[in-house]
């Protein structure tokens, strides 16, 4: 598929009701993913649907952006402390023990200085 396609078909499943995408199209939420992975044109994090215009400007670009990063920041923006902790899955030998945390953003002081 050229770019043009692609951006096409992930508006198209974005903006489709999920019943009428699944179980007709994709049986599980994992073949959506996949397929979401492969019109993006690498792995995505289920975050970054979120803001789905960062994905479509990928696309049109054919250039990766920083999509967690903005994804990431874009989130903090939405809660009412301008705060966020990244946490990561943590196992060992296979056997999940939790999460960790990996980062921290604040833009609670940076909002501050804005002002």
């Amino acid at each position: 598929m050229n770019r043009e396609k692609r951006l096409k078909e992930l508006k198209r499943v974005f903006t489709t009701p999920e019943n009428l995408l699944r179980p007709s199209e994709f049986k599980t939420w994992e073949e959506l993913h996949k397929y979401i992975d492969r019109l993006v044109g690498r792995p995505t994090m289920t975050h970054e649907f979120a803001f789905p215009d960062l994905l479509y400007n990928e696309i049109v670009s054919g250039v990766p952006g920083n999509p967690l990063g903005e994804a990431l920041v874009r989130a903090t923006k939405l809660t009412k402390e301008k705060k966020a902790i990244i946490i990561t899955p943590e196992e060992a030998e296979g056997i999940p023990l939790g999460f960790k945390v990996v980062g921290k953003l604040d833009l609670s002081k940076k909002q501050e200085e804005d002002k």
